[in-house]
């Protein structure tokens, strides 16, 4: 169900699309194939695998090269799914130890998922109905241009509709697109297109408490991949991305508790990644790279609270009756990293790596130098 990549030097599960398929997973959810792998757990309901004991945000989720910030449908509600549909992911690599500078600052663990080509898929038009999805999935092209798109949309609203308890209304949906195309000399281009969202009123029998959770998250991306030589190859990323998010909430609670909030969130970053590749043959593989990130972020949030003496004795913290807060901040990042992998016998893999970030933030310049060596030995 998963193997060892013998060629790498870190412990990958690596699941295919024909695996992917197979393994059962509530709404037919590659992410939550994950959770069964060794070093993952899960909750049984969110769909984030934590990983070791760590937190849900110290794992690196990236998507055709590109890092994802909170892929998941239904966020604010534990997060019950993913963004990506099972369709058309080609690969899905999960690193849960010992995985190379390349990808970054991390702490617990990498999911690396891929897409197929457009090509791969040739020329479909494909519905999906599900459970909790609906589908649409078409690819076509020429002989250097192809093309996807897979578009989902919730269906759960319509089975709470039909539900003896009024508990609200949750949808989500999610686009995936993406155009290639390829030229004589090897070189290709890739225009990537992710845009997910939700909009969900969810609300307990009485109606006394009642949240509202509206988030669009997309992103868009160049994927550029030059051969100089039969040895020698550089891979360049340019992407932007806007995240926003608002919450509102009620309370209303007759002589316990009154209170209402609004949250509202934007955040948007720009990101230029490249990487060099240097194939020695029997020598090594020589890799190094730098990736640089421009984020902004906007917070507002506001909240009225009027807990009723008999109970104000009840929380472990003080509460404030009126909370205003508005932030503006922006920051950098940037970081470096060079690896070299060699096989100093023939059943014996090693890689030495050195990775170093800054970030230039609310609190200052910070900055972190990591240097990582691996091991592999196979026995057979």
């Amino acid at each position: 169900i998963y193997k060892l990549m013998m060629s790498s030097t870190h412990n990958a599960s690596t699941l295919t699309h024909e695996d992917l398929a197979r393994r059962p997973a509530l709404a037919n959810d590659a992410l939550r194939t994950v959770n069964s792998l060794p070093g993952a757990a899960s909750s049984g309901i969110s769909v984030k695998p934590r990983v070791r004991g760590g937190n849900d945000d110290e794992m690196l989720i990236s998507f055709n090269g590109l890092r994802l910030y909170e892929p998941f449908h239904l966020e604010e509600f534990s997060g019950l799914f993913s963004t990506v549909g099972t369709r058309v992911i080609d690969t899905l690599e999960f690193m849960s130890g010992g995985f190379p500078v390349r990808y970054g600052d991390r702490l617990s663990a990498v999911m690396q998922i891929n897409t197929k080509a457009p090509e791969e898929l040739g020329s479909v038009r494909e519905i999906g109905l599900g459970l909790y999805t609906l589908s649409y999935l078409q690819a076509g092209g020429s002989d250097d241009q192809h093309y996807m798109l897979d578009i989902r949309k919730s269906s759960i609203e319509l089975l709470a509709s039909v539900a003896e308890t009024d508990i609200g209304s949750p949808s989500f949906g999610d686009i995936f697109g993406r155009y290639d195309w390829s030229f004589n000399n090897g070189q290709t281009l890739s225009i990537n297109l992710l845009a997910y969202g939700d909009d969900a009123d969810i609300n307990n029998a009485s109606r006394t408490e009642v949240a509202r959770s509206n988030t669009s998250n997309t992103y868009v991306w160049l994927d550029y991949f030059l051969p100089v030589s039969e040895h020698f190859d550089v891979r360049t990323i340019f992407s932007v991305a806007a995240i926003n998010g608002d919450r509102q909430g009620i309370v209303d609670k007759p002589d316990q508790v009154l209170g209402e909030l609004t949250d509202d969130q934007e955040f948007r970053f720009y990101n230029l990644q490249q990487e060099y590749n240097f194939d020695f043959g029997k020598k090594g593989l020589f890799s190094t790279g730098f990736e640089y990130r421009y984020l902004n972020a906007e917070y507002q949030f506001q909240s009225k609270l009027n807990i009723a003496p008999a109970f104000a004795q009840l929380s472990n913290f003080d509460r404030p009756e009126v909370l205003d807060i508005k932030l503006n901040d922006s920051g950098h990042h940037f970081g470096v990293h060079t690896t070299y992998k060699w096989r100093p016998l023939p059943q014996l893999y090693a890689e030495v790596g050195l990775r170093m970030d800054w970030q230039d933030y609310i609190d200052g310049t910070t900055a972190q130098v990591s240097p990582r060596v691996n091991f592999l030995y196979r026995l057979s």
